[in-house]
Order: C-alpha cells, then sequence, then structure tokens
C-alpha cells in the first residue's frame, strides 16, 4: 500500500507488436554538472556538491553540507532552474535526468477532512516542470516523491514533443509543505539532457521559413541570405530548390542530400 508508482509516457511500440525503441537523436542540450553554474538559477536550499554524483563527482543537491539534511525547522522549498533550451520544431524530443531522492517517504496518513485520510499524499515532494514564456508561467510535467532504493542514481526521462518549436526552461521545484519529518538527505540532480527521438522516416526543415529582399535605389543586387536545410529524423532525404526565371534571383547550391 506504500509503494509509489511512477507512469511516464512512451515512445516505442511493444516488441510483441513488432516494435522496438526508438534511436536517439542529437544531443540538444547537456549538461553533467562538472564545469560550473554553467547558466542554472537557483533558490532555497539548491547547491553543487561532491557528496553524491551519478557520474563524475558533482551534482546539485537540495540539502545542506553541515547536516546531511534539509531540516531548517520551517518549511523548506527552492529551484533548479536551467538556461533556456531551444527544442527543435517538427520533432519528438524528451528530457532526461539522472537523480538521487530520499524524502520523507510514503509511510504517513494525512487528513483529509472528514472523510478520512490519504497514505499517498506525501508531503516531501519534487516537481519537473516546464515554462515556454520565460519563467512567467510553468507546467507541471510530473511529480516525484518515492524514494531511491540502495545508493545509485535513477535515470527518468518525461516527453517534451509538445515543446518542439520553443525556447524553454526547465524547473527542479523541491518542498516540503511543512516543518515536519525533512531530516532525508534531499534531492540530487545530475546528468540533464534534452534529446531528439528517431523514427526513421525523413523530416525536412528549412529555416527561417521566410525571407525578404530589399533592392537598393541604385539598383545594386540585395545581400545573400542563407536557408539552413536539415533532416530533422531519420534516412536520407534529397532535397532540391528552384529558383524564379526573372533573372535577379539565385539559389546555391541547388540541391543537396
Amino acid at each position: 500500500r506504500d509503494t509509489a508508482l511512477s507512469v511516464y509516457e512512451a515512445f516505442d511500440q511493444p516488441v510483441s507488436c513488432g516494435g522496438s525503441p526508438p534511436a536517439a537523436g542529437a544531443t540538444v542540450y547537456s549538461d553533467d554538472m562538472e564545469s560550473g553554474v554553467n547558466g542554472w538559477v537557483v533558490t532555497g536550499l539548491w547547491h553543487q556538491t561532491s557528496r553524491r554524483a551519478a557520474s563524475g563527482a558533482k551534482s546539485w543537491w537540495f540539502g545542506q553540507e553541515a547536516t546531511g539534511h534539509y531540516s531548517t525547522g520551517a518549511r523548506a522549498s527552492g529551484t533548479l532552474t536551467s538556461p533556456p533550451i531551444t527544442v527543435p520544431a517538427a520533432t519528438k524530443a524528451i528530457l532526461e535526468w539522472d537523480q538521487f531522492f530520499k524524502g520523507e517517504g510514503f509511510n504517513r496518513n494525512y487528513p483529509l477532512g472528514p472523510s478520512g485520510s490519504d497514505p499517498y499524499l506525501n508531503y516531501d515532494s519534487g516537481w519537473i516542470q516546464v515554462s515556454r514564456d520565460g519563467g512567467s508561467s510553468w507546467d507541471t510535467l510530473t511529480t516525484l516523491a518515492h524514494n531511491t532504493d540502495g545508493t545509485t542514481f535513477d535515470s527518468h526521462k518525461v516527453d517534451l514533443s509538445r515543446y518542439a518549436g520553443s525556447t524553454i526552461l526547465v524547473r527542479f521545484l523541491f518542498d516540503t509543505l511543512d516543518s515536519e519529518s525533512n531530516l532525508a538527505e534531499g534531492w540530487y540532480i545530475d546528468n540533464v539532457r534534452v534529446r531528439r527521438l528517431l523514427s526513421g522516416t525523413p523530416a525536412l526543415s528549412v529555416t527561417p521559413a521566410a525571407l525578404a529582399f530589399s533592392a537598393s535605389a541604385g539598383g545594386a543586387n540585395p545581400t545573400a541570405q542563407s536557408l539552413a536545410v536539415a533532416n530533422l529524423d531519420g534516412g536520407v532525404m534529397n532535397w532540391t530548390a528552384t529558383a524564379s526565371s526573372s533573372g535577379w534571383l539565385a539559389v546555391s547550391p541547388p540541391s543537396g542530400s
């Protein structure tokens, strides 16, 4: 009755149905926490530590070096917010991270009014949140409150495909909600990555979607502009670009793979 169950979106068809997990594409963002702050913004007890790490020597930790726990005598909360991450348009993407979590656990019953109590309402929890408007508003992707078994970090992943084409912030929020039973070790975050997933079907991307040209008063040719043509998924895609016959517009190169 006190076992926590976390449900995550899957991207693969079961093997019994002829499917297989998709291959991971290019890494859009990655930080192994070994080279400093790197644009992360923190509040509360979040800080870099060498106490535990999934790999290397460092991770981010919501806890106190002096005591080894997050009890402050009052409600404790804080956020670990990533630098801006641009998720490519028209693509599937996942957020991955490694964590070690030791909180209050699921072994307490909290009163929920006259109807009784709920053994699964946990007060010391973590939230994974995403903002696409620079932090003005936040979407909660998942909530984490189950403790890590043993001494090794767990690997987690969450779908970010809904944010394709957006520049996002990723936030790890920890909140005890009260001042009681806060003597656990806390929450460690390491190896945060955003990666694309490959389905095996080519997907053409052209950036920017439109170009504007302006001729000078003296009749000189407009300044040349560039388009980035990319295949966001798997397989090989051949492309061609055709210019009009007006005489003033030229495209180079006219094709590629």
